[in-house]
């Protein structure tokens, strides 16, 4: 409710007034301001999936290694990491038919390492800008390399791991 003044005025409209005077400083000193309301654009969600990857690329990794009693040192492969990944299964049983697509029905069954070459990084993680991910042995952090073209936040060219992020 609007209080009057000893004179018998309204304070009511030099509030409003000192509100507006406020905010419209607001929007034009902070101009990020209106960001928080639009989300970040669609470039920026894409290199946020950068370090996503490499986390859930070590999150496999770590898990391979408990599963497998895996030391310090032991290579991993893509076909290890498969089966603790996102459609990895899927993506295991569509190397596997590429590799019978090279044999002749009388081969053995595979070996991980048969199907290795059937098998890309890129079918289980999937690359948001050109960046290039590398597995690195247990006890190791797993690297992206980032293509020079890519602006922003990660520096093009550069080698980085999940820490780097």
């Amino acid at each position: 409710m609007n209080e009057r003044t000893p004179s018998g005025k309204s304070d009511g409209p030099w509030i409003i007034a000192a509100l507006l005077v406020l905010l419209c400083l607001g929007w034009h000193w902070w101009p990020w301001w209106p960001r928080g309301f639009i989300g970040p654009t669609r470039a920026e969600r894409r290199l946020y999936a950068i370090p996503n990857n490499l986390r859930i690329l070590e999150a496999a990794k770590e898990q391979y290694a408990l599963e497998h009693r895996a030391t310090n040192g032991t290579p991993v492969t893509t076909v290890d990491l498969a089966p603790y990944l996102k459609d990895g299964k899927r993506t295991l049983e569509m190397a596997l038919d590429r590799w019978y697509q090279k044999q002749d029905q009388t081969a053995p069954p595979p070996t991980p390492g048969d199907l290795a070459p059937y098998l890309n990084l890129d079918d289980l993680v999937k690359p948001v800008a050109g960046e290039i991910y590398a597995i690195k042995p247990v006890g190791e952090l797993n690297t992206v390399t980032i293509p020079k073209t890519l602006k922003g936040a990660y520096r093009g060219g550069g080698v980085f791991t999940v820490t780097d992020f």
